[in-house]
């Protein structure tokens, strides 16, 4: 009897649409012409954070279907197919059966599965925060969710009458422990919808029942927390030994200067204590920040230096070679902490930071396990190229240090900087080379990672943030086909334009191979290809005409416009500026003082970027024919006149008191007469002038010579000063001299400052 070739392979595919892992699989109907025909099932009595997971999914598929699912608790009576989230009896029996499959219970923390069967969809993870991700995994794949942006219209969601779904199971496991940004409310929403587990406002994690890392409120800004964790108004006046010797001193400390001695025994157990105490009020907790603060000021004391020589071998930070590595005092002290606060719990976590001269990796100290240092990516460091590139010598070596943590400390992580707080609306296009070091860092055996980041400034850094999430999921995607989604999501009919102006912005700095790192004042005027830079601006118009008929799109082309507005001029302010410096013409320090006054009126009243003269300074400048003031503290009026005091923090910090004038030479082949109103109550003073370093500090090749010493009356008066410069003194080939004074908390309060060649008679 002759076969029908055709009945034959019709039979085999309803065959195979019944067998699970067939090529084919029968529809599965949630949805159907506006109808429900699904409900959500959630545990008995379930807990907050499924309350939350099911509102998600219920929210999102009425979002895109126009039809909200009915939700029970498992037990009770449901209509059409069930969709089980979370912990539920039908999960559990997939566990226990094996229906998941072998290694369930060793997938990392936040693993899910996501099982689409013909009677039943089941949504479940290995943690609380892991059901969750189901549910977000789930809206992407199979209804097409996107959150691309925390803004009001950045989540993409498809409009369809129908839902219906093809059966699949797949499970998910993330390639990085911690995924942390700095999170803020504004942006909470969007962080956990895409997967980042920390660090969030407290609040959140109760929403979730527990599992997002968060810091502790009023501990830490960001993550150092030294001075808040022995703040010096509490013990400084009566422990003055918890605090730095420096210079044969005691000074108290500021989240922005100077750490506490690490080998004192009272120290350790302080702290200790409050990282005890902390865990057992907030027994879910996963993190708690003991790092030293943003800056100097390391303990001279004998005990501290010995641990520096015998554990530390001595080293010298190659970055300041005058200045000791401090990174096994550092580890020794966190051990001691972790080994009295946390016994055996290896469930929680001592967030601290490797930075400046503790980022060189410990010499013999080997850190306990539940000790999380993040490595930054700051000094050494260069924002222009990848991590690995071994071309950029900066880099390399940030690579060298990373490589030597791995084996000491497994559990290190990398603190990157997303966002450089000194690049704020300076173009700093890094959306490919950010996504890159993610891989690299993979590959290095780092699993940790936080993004120094405000994700509220989507339009300012594009694609970035969105294309970190996914990477640090799995870092073997493709990024450019992940930025390419982004563009034409988020941005529809202008999403080919909107692709052409951030690759050719970021092109923009890769085409003239400069590095920088954290000086906009010296490094972003001549960073970029300007010729690019208006190819850019011009994929941008043509971003904006296309996208002329489509609401939300044109919103959002709009957004990234005024984002780049403000670029534009912060960067051409600070052009003014360096043209002004190379040409000491006055008026193009008015056109730099018109651009801050026009930048201002978008970002903020007293606004600057990092490093750069403030808007008073320039008036100053202006005012004093080409004289800057730098490093004083606010204008005050003493004996009828107003001044500024050299020491911009003010007394009993032990830092700053160093300021500097910047002048453009009379004559650069006569002696120069620097003239000086200077209050009678001010300390003495002798200043300087460099000579070569174009300001550089004497830790970093600076040449500085003195010409002259002021000792002032001690009257409340004002006294006038004059100090002749000698010309083989000048910095060689500079317009610019560089004069400074002062250090430590000196008091020195200056009125008036004048230049004068001095004529020879």
């Amino acid at each position: 009897m002759a076969v029908s070739w055709k009945l034959l392979l019709r039979a085999l595919a309803m065959v195979m649409a019944l067998v699970p892992g067939g090529a084919a699989r029968a529809d599965v109907v949630l949805v159907e012409d506006g109808q429900a025909r699904a409900t959500v099932v959630l545990p008995r009595g379930a807990s907050a954070g499924h309350q939350f997971a099911a509102d998600e999914l219920v929210q999102h598929i009425k979002l895109s279907t126009g039809v909200e699912l009915p939700v029970v608790e498992e037990g009770a009576d449901y209509a059409g197919l069930p969709i089980f989230v979370g912990d539920t009896g039908a999960a559990q029996k997939r566990v226990t059966d094996g229906e998941v499959g072998k290694g369930w219970s060793d997938l990392p923390a936040d693993s899910f599965e996501v099982y689409i069967g013909r009677d039943r969809l089941i949504l479940h993870g290995r943690n609380p925060l892991a059901n969750l991700y189901s549910v977000y995994d789930f809206l992407e794949q199979e209804v097409g969710v996107r959150w691309l942006t925390p803004a009001e219209n950045g989540t993409i969601v498809p409009r369809r009458k129908s839902l219906v779904l093809r059966q699949t199971r797949r499970i998910r496991r993330p390639a990085f422990k911690l995924r942390m940004f700095f999170v803020r409310d504004q942006t909470a929403q969007w962080a956990l919808r895409n997967r980042v587990n920390g660090l969030f406002p407290a609040d959140w994690a109760e929403k979730v029942d527990g599992d997002l890392a968060y810091l502790p409120p009023g501990i830490g800004a960001g993550i150092h927390s030294f001075a808040d964790l022995i703040p010096p108004k509490e013990y400084f006046a009566d422990h003055p030994e918890y605090f730095p010797l420096i210079g044969g001193k005691r000074h108290p400390i500021s989240i922005h200067r100077g750490q506490l001695c690490t080998t004192n025994s009272d120290v350790i157990r302080i702290v200790a204590d409050k990282v005890r105490a902390y865990f057992e009020q907030r027994p879910r907790a996963r993190v708690f920040p003991v790092a030293p603060d943003d800056d100097a000021g390391w303990c001279e004391c004998e005990h501290c230096r010995r641990v520096d020589q015998e554990l530390g071998g001595g080293r010298m930070w190659t970055e300041y070679p005058s200045v000791p590595v401090t990174t096994d005092r550092l580890m020794l002290f966190l051990n001691q902490v972790a080994q009295a606060a946390l016994g055996e719990r290896p469930d929680k976590t001592l967030i601290t930071l490797a930075y400046i001269n503790y980022l060189p990796p410990p010499h013999s100290v080997q850190v306990d396990p539940r000790v999380l240092p993040l490595l930054c990516h700051y000094a050494p460091a260069c924002y222009a190229h990848r991590m690995n590139d071994p071309s950029c010598a900066a880099n390399a070596r940030f690579a060298d240090s990373l490589r030597g943590w791995v084996p000491l400390c497994p559990n290190a992580g990398v603190y990157a900087y997303t966002d450089k707080s000194m690049w704020y609306y300076f173009w700093r296009p890094v959306f490919r080379l950010m996504p890159h070091d993610i891989r690299f860092l993979h590959e290095q055996g780092i699993h940790n990672y936080l993004a120094q980041s405000n994700g509220a400034r989507w339009a300012y850094m594009g694609p970035l943030y969105w294309v970190t999430t996914r990477m640090l999921w799995d870092p073997s995607q493709d990024i450019d086909g992940l930025i390419s989604e982004w563009c034409h999501t988020l941005f529809g009919p202008a999403g080919d334009a909107m692709l052409k102006h951030y690759n050719t912005l970021e092109q923009a700095v890769l085409a003239t191979g400069h590095h920088y790192r954290d000086n906009p004042l010296s490094q972003a005027v001549g960073l970029y290809d300007m010729k690019l830079i208006a190819q850019a601006e011009a994929a941008l118009s043509e971003a904006e005409k296309l996208a002329a008929g489509d609401k939300a799109c044109r919103e959002r082309v709009s957004a990234v416009r005024s984002r780049w507005t403000i670029s534009r001029t912060c960067y051409d302010y600070l052009a003014a500026y360096r043209h002004y410096e190379e040409t000491g013409k006055l008026e193009d320090l008015s056109k730099s003082v018109e651009a801050l006054q026009e930048l201002q009126r978008h970002v903020g009243k007293g606004w600057k970027p990092y490093s750069c003269p403030s808007a008073e300074d320039l008036a100053r400048e202006l005012a004093t024919g080409g004289i800057r003031w730098s490093g004083f503290g606010p204008e005050e009026t003493k004996g009828g006149r107003q001044c500024r005091n050299s020491d911009s923090t003010g007394p009993g910090d032990g830092r700053a008191g160093w300021a500097t004038f910047r002048f453009f030479l009379p004559d650069a082949t006569k002696d120069t007469r620097l003239t000086m109103v200077v209050w009678g109550r001010s300390a003495g003073f002798s200043p300087v002038i460099c000579t070569k370093g174009h300001g550089a500090g004497y830790n970093a090749g600076g040449v500085w010579n003195t010409f002259g010493t002021f000792k002032p009356s001690g009257k409340e008066e004002w006294q006038e000063v004059a100090f002749t410069i000698p010309a083989k003194f000048y910095e060689p080939d500079v317009r610019r001299q560089i004069v400074g004074f002062g250090g430590g908390d000196s008091q020195i309060w200056i009125a008036d400052v004048r230049v004068e060649a001095v004529n020879e008679k």
